[in-house]
């Protein structure tokens, strides 16, 4: 009886100290892109060709943690990972009209985070902010919240902020009507 409760204890300890190394890293995040379905994101008009510019000058690290695992980034490695989320939303979805117009927009992730809070641990609570800017001067402030399913994995969770963002703002009429025009 005693050998099995100190087999049990040293089991326990191991699972615990394995649980406990296992849990302690970092990572550097690196946006990729979502895929989202065809149906997110109507079909609009550019007349006209579109240049991205991320204008976020901010290389500080940021980190976001986890259950002792963390991941960092910077928010312009975010805003190059919204610009091409955006690029890729706009080539599947734009019906292009050949015109001598060049769009821009300009783009600035200014916070993003994405944790587990509280007993909603089986969630990730994502966050992000940021400002898009057209040509034309038009001012998008953008503020999104999600939630993704740590099932989903914690890579999941990011990019798919990044993408409900640019699903977003592909859906504004401002930022749609100056793509139009």
């Amino acid at each position: 009886m005693l050998r099995s409760h100190t087999t049990i204890a040293l089991n326990l300890l191991f699972i615990s100290v394995l649980a406990l190394l296992t849990g302690c890293a970092s990572y550097e995040y690196k946006p990729s892109v979502y895929p989202l379905a065809q149906d997110r994101i109507p079909a609009f008009a550019l007349k006209g060709t579109l240049a991205l510019e991320n204008v976020q000058s901010s290389t500080t690290v940021k980190e976001s943690s986890n259950s002792g695992v963390s991941h960092s980034y910077t928010y312009k490695e975010i805003t190059d990972g919204f610009n091409t989320q955006f690029d890729v939303e706009v080539s599947k979805h734009a019906k292009v009209a050949s015109s001598s117009a060049q769009k821009t927009i300009k783009t600035s992730i200014t916070h993003f985070l994405c944790e587990t809070r509280g007993l909603n641990t089986w969630v990730y609570r994502c966050e992000i902010k940021g400002t898009l800017t057209t040509g034309d001067g038009t001012k998008l402030n953008m503020d999104y919240k999600h939630g993704a399913p740590v099932t989903a994995g914690i890579q999941a969770g990011f990019d798919s902020m990044i993408a409900i963002a640019v699903e977003n703002a592909l859906e504004n009429q401002k930022v749609l009507a100056y793509l139009a025009k």
